[in-house]
């Protein structure tokens, strides 16, 4: 399934955390699946209007940390907490079949089994245990974990995310 973003625009990869020891890395909270994206070499775009270029990438006790060729000590570190990286939307790699980006899925139209419309998709909560969709509905929002048996369909090109509820769900 093709993403549905052009393929210029920005899209957030990570966010920039505190500084770790005294050599410039910093923690990060990872907003990719591609951990390719932090290979050496690699240069990522910022939200300051600058780019960097990781210099290494590994799994810390706690967080995954960073460093850069431009930041060499802590006080520079400190600097970038906060950070955004960013890449074009056209870089990112290649989806399979089923898969989706979250802006895809946000503001399509969510119906039960029964084509009965239950609301719309206002967030996409990604995380390691497990992803939820957010929906907004007459009764406020709901969560619903984004796996088959709950949501067994999301056709991006009719604008439906078919959902199976469960009680009290909605």
């Amino acid at each position: 399934m093709s993403s549905s973003s052009t393929d210029d625009e920005p899209v957030l990869v990570g966010t920039l955390g505190r500084p770790h020891g005294l050599h410039g890395e910093l923690t990060i909270r990872l907003e990719s699946d591609f951990p390719e994206r932090f290979s050496p070499g690699m240069v990522l775009d910022t939200d300051r209007g600058s780019s960097l270029t990781v210099e290494a990438f590994r799994h810390g006790p706690r967080y995954p940390l960073v460093s850069f060729e431009e930041v060499t000590d802590r006080d520079t570190a400190e600097t970038w907490r906060g950070a955004r990286l960013m890449i074009e939307a056209g870089s990112r790699r290649s989806l399979d079949d089923g898969e989706f980006w979250p802006e895809d899925i946000v503001g399509l139209t969510v119906v039960d089994e029964n084509g009965v419309t239950v609301g719309t998709v206002v967030d996409v909560i990604l995380t390691d245990l497990q992803d939820r969709l957010v929906i907004s509905t007459l009764n406020g929002r709901a969560e619903i974990p984004l796996v088959d048996d709950l949501v067994p369909m999301i056709d991006v090109e009719q604008g439906l995310v078919t959902v199976t509820p469960i009680d009290g769900l909605f």
